[in-house]
């Protein structure tokens, strides 16, 4: 499995996009895609490169609002986005597109109890009470983090989950049409 940090030296400071934000501050979503990327496509890139490519390649919106569709040429195809902020989220979708081994990407608030601090990590597993990450966060050489160090007691997985993007290899019978457009804010999950 692919760890990498948005705040690794190698690329922290490049610019998201062409927008203000640097990958150290607002790439966590980025760096997830990058690493899922790494484990699921044979054109896995790093961050730096990732970034630089969907800057060419029309994988941001008006400078650095993520295309969630726009992985398709480097070989993942969007098979669902789901925005669940105030609705549970579907585990047993999330758990069914993990068995397929598609790759997932989820949407948790990085501190929670408070006003919403949007925070993107790569799924690796998903209980209704648990599930490990990938958070971009960390540094290189720290653990892997639990969901539910995105949850307050009594919230389970289902909750602590705002949104969800599940890709796959190739197309399949399971899952919907690619959607054409998607986007998310990257500037929402700035660190200081």
């Amino acid at each position: 499995m692919v760890n990498l940090s948005q705040r690794d030296p190698y690329w922290a400071d490049d610019h998201l996009g062409t927008g203000k934000y640097t990958l150290g501050q607002a790439g966590c979503l980025v760096t997830a895609m990058s690493a899922m990327l790494m484990e699921k496509s044979s054109d896995g890139l790093y961050p730096d490169n990732l970034n630089a490519w969907l800057t060419t390649h029309e994988g941001y919106e008006a400078g650095d609002l993520f295309r969630f569709a726009s992985v398709a040429p480097l070989g993942l195809w969007l098979r669902s986005l789901i925005v669940c902020p105030d609705v549970p989220a579907p585990i047993a979708g999330l758990q069914q597109a993990l068995a397929h081994e598609w790759g997932v990407v989820v949407e948790v608030d990085f501190n929670p109890g408070g006003e919403v601090q949007p925070h993107w990590v790569l799924l690796r597993t998903l209980e209704q009470n648990s599930g490990q990450v990938m958070d971009p966060w960390l540094l290189p050489g720290e653990e892997e983090s639990n969901l539910d160090h995105y949850m307050v007691p009594g919230w389970d997985t289902s909750k602590a989950i705002l949104c969800a993007a599940m890709y796959n290899k190739k197309e399949s019978a399971m899952g919907g049409p690619t959607p054409k457009k998607t986007y998310v804010q990257p500037g929402l999950c700035i660190r200081k």
